[in-house]
């Protein structure tokens, strides 16, 4: 019986020490694997805590960002009352171009001057993918906007005409007549113009066609343009 009970203590404390040098051998494993310094892993609903603030964070800086550009380019978009509809500062003269269902087109001579207009640049027409900014103003001369991604070009119908127009992704509705389209340095690309039975946004090109085929004047000569008043601007809001 004493040399079982001896031999059940020499088997139990067999087993400790090889309990113990398992457990030494992984510590000394575990130290050579991790890379003194090295950040360690934050838990999962931690990791996706700070994940979600640094997307929130993301959004935000792209949304200041995005009304900045609009609040730079809104001083170039005006209101045409009598069109019910937008207008674009058009040309080096106190011009704007806005639209109507009879005439996709119309230049329109202001009432008053503005002497500290932003010069005018219409960007050449371009085939590539690229964001850009529909800006225009409501009745009440607040500042309505979309912004995104325009999907080229394609060729469609308006007022009768075969025109060349942007591929948008935002359903082209009464607010937005009139609006023009900036790429994000503010260049005018274009304008949404009233079909009579919906709306395009034609290229930088097409406008100076239509405006030439339905005004008969040269874009920005203020001979033979419409004479409905234009609202003053606004500061943009």
């Amino acid at each position: 019986m004493a040399e079982e009970t001896g031999l059940n203590r020499k088997y139990l404390g067999a087993l400790v020490v090889a309990a113990i040098a398992i457990i030494m051998l992984g510590l000394m494993a575990r130290r050579a694997l991790v890379v003194p310094g090295a950040p360690q892993t934050a838990p999962p609903s931690e990791a996706s805590t700070l994940q979600r603030l640094t997307q929130e964070n993301q959004l935000r800086s792209i949304s200041v960002y995005i009304n900045e550009r609009i609040a730079a380019i809104a001083p170039q978009v005006v209101r045409v009352p009598a069109r019910g509809a937008s207008g674009i500062k058009w040309g080096d003269r106190d011009s704007v171009i806005s639209t109507s269902p009879d005439r996709p087109v119309l230049l329109v001579q202001p009432v008053s001057s503005d002497s500290l207009r932003p010069p005018f640049a219409l960007d050449s027409d371009s085939v590539r993918r690229d964001w850009v900014l529909v800006v225009g103003r409501d009745p009440g001369e607040r500042v309505v906007s979309w912004y995104g991604m325009s999907g080229g070009r394609s060729y469609g119908r308006c007022g009768g005409r075969i025109v060349d127009k942007y591929v948008l992704g935002v359903p082209l509705t009464p607010e937005l007549s009139g609006a023009g389209v900036f790429d994000l340095a503010g260049r005018l690309r274009g304008m949404i113009v009233d079909c009579g039975d919906g709306y395009a946004a034609v290229t930088g090109s097409e406008l100076r066609r239509l405006l030439a085929d339905t005004a008969g004047v040269t874009p920005g000569d203020p001979a033979g343009a419409d004479t409905t008043g234009v609202a003053a601007t606004s500061p943009a809001r």
